[in-house]
């Protein structure tokens, strides 16, 4: 992964780049936006506190693989229809 620094109007931005080998050819597999390069500089050198927010995704997108491997859903849909009048909850549920 690396750093790019984008000029757009005028400003410039921040943003992390990883590049893979696909198919032969070196791609860019994850492009995403840092911010403005004033505002990371700002970001790095001020002494006020700076709140974050963070989400984990890993271990719902993880359940999420594994429902959809051992054919969780469509079990669920089978079973909860024939209680609740043909609803499809298992799909509502795990998405």
């Amino acid at each position: 992964m690396h750093f790019k620094i984008k000029t757009i109007n005028n400003r410039k931005y921040l943003y992390i780049i990883k590049n893979e080998r696909i198919n032969g050819k070196v791609v860019q597999t994850i492009q995403k936006s840092v911010g403005s390069a004033d505002k990371v500089y700002q970001l790095l050198t001020s002494s006020k506190p700076t709140r974050i927010a963070l989400y984990s995704f890993g271990k719902p997108a993880a359940f999420m693989k594994a429902a959809k491997e051992v054919g969780l859903i469509e079990d669920m849909n089978k079973e909860i229809a024939e209680v609740f009048f043909r609803l499809q909850l298992g799909g509502y549920i795990l998405g």
